[in-house]
């Protein structure tokens, strides 16, 4: 009788045994298709397997794997605007780790990291970098200082500060990832790719156009061979390349660059996207510089829309389109136009302030752009000397 019991024993044990390993190949067979739906530019499919792998892993009870594929699909969702859902994924894999792992385990780390890379798109600077320093000490304690995670929290560091306009900033955390980088994978590796256009984008607002040339063509290398030539990944190198011919007043190769870049990025992310929003903004800029004002209205007013549908009027995107749909105003000599669109701009910047009225400005508490601020006033500042000017 024992030893019919005994047998019975085992073979259950190992029918369990069989079955976990038998979900755990189906979860990693979910992940591996969903990195590869990424690395095609396909978020959606993605996601739609991450989230497949992360319910079989939660069942497993491996929980840093369910944690995974959370983060993974709230990335997506970041990337294509959805803020408040990948926030939701966050939380749930964040109230799960701090059960399951503890406050200071690495998946919580990457967590931290994940809610910085979203408050950052959403605008919310202070909040991200809070989040971004909480993931540095916790990486930091447990992998050490030369892991790559903790450089990939520098780099996303140093994006904020270039955001608010502190180069020098930027530039520190930006070496610093390189220094650690180049260290595990070596100068030429694709993994540098997003650090490299970063410097670029430094070195070009700062002031050395060949330098920042230099950057752009190595990440455009690096990311192509890391995805190939349509990824969406491209486009943020795409549309520096066009500011940087902008800025070269080489208007033509600009633009072939912004459209490129709006082609990838409206194949991945669709028409409701921050980044498509950036692109039709930045092809109105090149059309404004055309003297086409009406091509030029067209294109800021879609990235306008698109702004305000994803975040509302207050946020320092639509602030910046209503500073750009002025300065069209102005070239087309609608002063009062102008003026109005400046108002728009700064109800953007400052919470509270809902005056229409020009000759009146908000004090200056709670704004959620300085540099933005600055452009405006100034180009208020202009638009009355022109009416004083024409008196």
């Amino acid at each position: 009788m024992y030893q019919a019991l005994y047998f019975t024993f085992i073979i259950l044990l190992l029918s369990s045994f069989t079955g976990n390993c038998q979900d755990s190949t189906q979860a990693k067979i979910y992940f591996q298709k969903g990195d590869t739906m990424y690395m095609n530019g396909q978020l959606d499919s993605a996601n739609f397997y991450y989230e497949k792998a992360g319910n079989i892993y939660e069942q497993l009870e491996d929980w840093p794997m369910m944690i995974n594929c959370c983060r993974y699909i709230a990335f997506n969702l970041n990337l294509i605007s959805e803020y408040d859902q990948a926030l939701k994924f966050v939380d749930r894999a964040m109230k799960i780790g701090e059960e399951k792992l503890g406050s200071t385990s690495v998946p919580v780390g990457g967590l931290y990291n994940t809610y910085g890379v979203i408050y950052h798109h959403k605008g919310r600077y202070d909040e991200s970098i809070e989040f971004y320093n909480k993931s540095v000490k916790i990486f930091v304690n447990e992998l050490g200082e030369h892991h790559a995670n903790v450089a990939r929290t520098y780099n996303n560091i140093g994006e904020v500060y270039r955001d608010q306009s502190d180069y020098d900033k930027a530039m520190q955390f930006y070496l610093q990832t390189e220094i650690i980088f180049v260290k595990i994978y070596g100068k030429d590796h694709p993994m540098l790719n997003k650090v490299y256009n970063n410097m670029g984008i430094i070195y070009e607002v700062t002031g050395d156009p060949d330098k920042a040339l230099e950057y752009y063509e190595l990440t455009i290398a690096l990311k192509q061979k890391m995805y190939g030539p349509d990824h969406p990944a491209l486009s943020d190198t795409y549309n520096n390349v066009g500011i940087f011919y902008y800025n070269q007043k080489k208007i033509d190769k600009a633009l072939e660059y912004h459209e490129k870049c709006l082609t990838l990025r409206l194949n991945a992310y669709g028409e409701i996207s921050q980044d498509v929003a950036k692109s039709y903004s930045n092809i109105g800029e090149l059309y404004l510089y055309k003297k086409d004002f009406s091509k030029a209205l067209e294109y800021q007013n879609k990235s306008l829309k698109i702004f305000i549908e994803l975040f509302g009027n207050y946020n320092p995107d639509p602030a910046l389109v209503y500073d750009r749909i002025a300065k069209i105003h102005i070239q087309k000599k609608d002063i009062k136009s102008a003026l109005s669109y400046y108002q728009f701009a700064l109800q953007s910047l400052l919470k509270g302030f809902n005056s229409n009225n020009p000759y009146e400005n908000p004090s200056l508490e709670r704004i959620n752009s300085p540099l933005t601020l600055l452009n405006v006033l100034t180009g208020k500042a202009e638009s009355f000397f022109q009416i004083a000017f024409q008196n």
